[in-house]
């Protein structure tokens, strides 16, 4: 949502003031850091942890289930959407 605040006007299909496309734009970049941060701290603890293993799901139920949480999250992030 935060690039298509800077899309032209018509092709969104509604109209933002100067004041909420900032709003959008300043939301959508702590998001990004946010993760970015979250993903630096992971790969931190992956490279420094000598037990640390990645395992692929198990199960067809846990892939859905994982599917599930990753639609809920981005789904309570772009409540606009």
């Amino acid at each position: 949502m935060g690039f298509a605040a800077y899309l032209k006007q018509d092709i969104l299909g509604f109209d933002l003031q100067a004041e909420q496309r900032s709003d959008v734009f300043m939301n959508s970049l702590i998001v990004t850091l946010v993760q970015f941060f979250c993903v630096y701290l992971v790969w931190g603890y992956a490279l420094s942890s000598p037990k640390f293993v990645m395992n692929p799901a198990s199960s067809f139920q846990l892939i859905v289930a994982r599917f599930l949480a990753s639609m809920l999250m981005h789904l309570q992030v772009e409540k606009e959407a």
